[in-house]
């Protein structure tokens, strides 16, 4: 095995012969910078029982159309008992200047105009009160209407409300579970304005499900502080049950300053990510990646390394074994 000249439970020191012989390589890490992502979270929820909100909205529905369908009847109406009383009146007019020119239309005849004009007059005040009365019941009906899609909106939210009181697809398919809703929430952190409209969330056995956005989510997650959506998923010949935790990763809209190192210079140790800094001359200290992203063949670090600094590159794990065996020859 190499020779190690300065054991330390904090680090390695060898010298350039060994470290040649062992295969060591390091590189001074340089400034990078990525367009900034970050890791969200995703739970699929139960649809929220609404069968009540379905059975009233059913009814409230189909008293509008009722009432709607007696406005129409009586409005009709209205405009023919206007039109007859028209007439009426243009035939009275008439018969007056008939019977005053020399009695070319009799009294008799004067008088069954003028009393078909009363009629017509009566006729249309009574129009009237049916029409009043029938646009009473439709804004009562309608009323009722919304008072089912504000508990609605209360319970599930605007987008859903709709689909509920429509009956829409989308809400046919997730009583079937052939969709279904998650919660995705993104931390505060990632300063997002909005939500995006579409992404695409992952399970943990790698499999990927395309989501639409539908609305903001109505309640938090209690796991994760920040801005919570509701997503659509298609479930159809998935796995997908309510309780299961997806992921995703999105793109915000800022520029991240940090260093990247190719992946051969991390260690893993206690399940945590390490490299191997040469602190001094020939003296390699171990240092944990605290904040970092993993890339295609290598590391983006935002924390845990300073600019100029030089890495391992290649023999980290040598390095790790050597510490540990140095550090329990110390002990004895």
């Amino acid at each position: 095995p190499p020779a190690v000249e300065k054991p330390s439970a904090q680090g390695v020191s060898m010298t350039i012969e060994a470290q040649h012989n062992a295969g060591i390589t390091t590189q001074r890490v340089t400034p990078s910078s990525q367009t900034g992502t970050v890791n969200a979270v995703g739970l699929v929820i139960p649809f929220p029982d609404v069968s009540d909100l379905v059975s009233r909205s059913i009814v409230a529905t189909m008293e509008v159309n009722r009432a709607k369908a007696a406005q129409t009847i009586s409005q009709s109406q209205f405009r023919k008992v206007i039109t007859n009383q028209t007439l009426a009146q243009q035939q009275v007019e008439r018969f007056k200047i008939l019977n005053a020119d020399n009695k070319n239309i009799s009294d008799k005849a004067l008088e069954a105009a003028q009393g078909a004009y009363q009629s017509s007059q009566s006729d249309v005040v009574s129009a009237q009160s049916t029409v009043a009365l029938d646009e009473a019941n439709l804004r009562s009906a309608q009323l009722s209407l919304k008072a089912v899609q504000d508990a609605a909106t209360q319970r599930v939210g605007p987008v859903l409300a709709l689909w509920v009181i429509h009956n829409a697809p989308q809400f046919q398919q997730l009583l079937q579970r052939t969709s279904m809703l998650v919660q995705v929430t993104v931390p505060f952190e990632a300063a997002l304005h909005k939500l995006p409209r579409q992404l695409v969330l992952h399970s943990a056995d790698g499999q990927q499900y395309p989501a639409q956005f539908v609305s903001n989510a109505l309640q938090a997650d209690a796991r994760v502080q920040g801005i919570s959506g509701l997503y659509y998923v298609s479930a159809k010949g998935t796995s997908l049950i309510p309780g299961i935790t997806l992921t995703t990763e999105l793109p915000v809209s800022r520029h991240v300053s940090g260093i990247a190192v190719p992946s051969s210079a991390v260690v893993w140790w206690e399940g945590k990510p390490w490299v191997y800094v040469e602190t001094t001359k020939n003296h390699f200290t171990r240092r944990l990646l605290q904040t970092y992203t993993t890339e295609t063949n290598q590391w983006f670090v935002t924390q845990g390394l300073t600019v100029g600094e030089t890495v391992v590159t290649t023999g980290s794990a040598l390095l790790l074994s050597q510490e540990f065996q140095s550090t329990f020859a110390e002990g004895e």
